[in-house]
């Protein structure tokens, strides 16, 4: 796929990352913290790689490799914000008692964790 700015790049994974996230939602498949992590993991070193091609591609000058990276940590940028925002609506809007749940079962696992003999102490 061709992009015409770096930008574009941050743009296009993020709502690849939407999607997927609310494929998940949708067909109430339990949510796990990690599956959310492991995409960011894997989509901001691609996002980063193909905004440096993106740029050297298309470049009409010689460049420096700090311009490669300023195009690279823009779109990373795009990205991560991009995803920060839909977090932030789908937490507060979409699936609020997701939030509740994982309290509640930390609050549970401490509370198992003090009761146990020598529990305290290791906390």
């Amino acid at each position: 796929m061709k992009f015409k700015k770096p930008i574009h790049i941050g743009i296009f994974f993020a709502l690849i990352w939407v999607i997927l996230r609310m494929i998940i939602y949708m067909m109430d498949v339990e949510y796990r913290v990690e599956i959310g992590m492991g995409l960011n993991l894997l989509f901001l070193p691609v996002i980063l790689l193909l905004a440096m091609m993106n740029v050297r591609n298309n470049a009409e000058k010689v460049l420096t490799y700090l311009d490669f990276l300023k195009a690279g940590m823009r779109a990373s940028a795009i990205y991560a914000l991009l995803v920060c925002a839909f977090l932030f609506l789908y937490y507060g809007k979409i699936d609020q008692a997701y939030l509740d749940d994982a309290i509640a079962e930390r609050i549970e696992a401490l509370e198992d964790g003090i009761q146990e003999e020598g529990g305290w102490e290791s906390y």
